[in-house]
């Protein structure tokens, strides 16, 4: 049995729900009996016999995980986001004299990873089908419009997304409130409403320091949305357009159509062959030795 410990709920697509639901469909696929839990649970979970125990340690005392770590597992593995900051570091060096690690990061953060840690790197993974291509076709050069989804917590960098409205217009999908920015809220992307919204909208912008592998990228190729974003968001290059120097928003609001199109193709074979449900899994299977 896999006791898995992670936020889950059929009727959600969006991360942190869609992690818990595709990965226990996946292991049960591949043969597990899986028991699921929410992060946040409290209780203990008693273990019988060769059971493994596996999912995300919730930073708080009194949580499932943490009641649970230290019994009689067969394995224990832990999977939780590290986006290099202090913060997320702190809470996981506990978890690593426990269990083995699988930390969801992209590329930029998997070679970071504090060599103390035994631990593995996967990228977050979509499913196509709940995020299809928007019907669209991108603005004209100096007319493109940007898209920001996300909070406004300080690791998220509002502060660049408020310099890059100044001279461009950008849209800010998500809670809280950015200067400059057209202000959509927060918004439901299943619907028909949300997706035309977004389909007026040719960049997604992340403008992170410190963010560990936002499923909104991928969900953004998935869509058609040309991804921007600097490298404290886990994804390099190819994958994503790096902002890397302040001309970089200059080029890619002129940039011929071409180009667009030609990254846009690339996005739609990334979230088929790369950021899948399948290689997430597997790498799960792997650690847990029944690859």
């Amino acid at each position: 049995m896999i006791h898995f410990v992670y936020p889950f709920d059929a009727d959600k697509i969006a991360a942190p729900w869609s992690i818990g639901n595709h990965v226990a469909a996946g292991l049960r696929r591949a043969g597990h009996e899986v028991r699921q839990y929410d992060w946040d649970d409290r209780g203990a979970i008693q273990p019988q016999p060769g059971d493994v125990l596996l999912g995300h340690p919730h930073p708080d005392a009194g949580r499932i995980w943490r009641n649970s770590v230290c019994g009689p597992w067969a394995d224990r593995v832990a999977i939780s986001p590290w986006n290099g900051s202090t913060e997320y570091t702190r809470n996981l060096d506990y978890i690593h004299h426990d269990a083995a690690l699988i930390c969801i990061c992209g590329d930029y953060w998997a070679r970071q990873l504090p060599p103390y840690w035994d631990a593995r790197a996967v990228d977050m993974a979509v499913n196509p089908a709940h995020f299809p291509p928007l019907e669209r076709a991108f603005n004209p050069p100096g007319q493109r419009r940007f898209a920001f989804i996300g909070c406004t917590l300080p690791i998220k960098g509002p502060e660049y997304i408020a310099q890059v409205a100044q001279k461009y217009t950008v849209g800010h999908f998500g809670y809280g409130e950015i200067p400059g920015t057209v202000r959509h809220g927060y918004v439901d992307f299943s619907t028909a409403e949300a997706r035309a919204q977004l389909a007026g909208y040719d960049f997604l912008i992340m403008m992170a320091d410190n963010d560990a592998n936002p499923t909104t990228v991928i969900e953004a190729m998935s869509w058609g949305i040309i991804p921007l974003c600097r490298r404290g968001c886990g994804y390099t290059s190819p994958d994503v357009v790096v902002i890397d120097s302040s001309t970089v928003i200059d080029y890619w609001q002129s940039a011929p159509v071409d180009r667009l199109i030609d990254r846009q193709r690339l996005g739609f074979s990334l979230v088929r062959e790369k950021y899948t449900w399948e290689i997430f899994t597997d790498k799960i299977l792997e650690v847990m030795g029944h690859a």
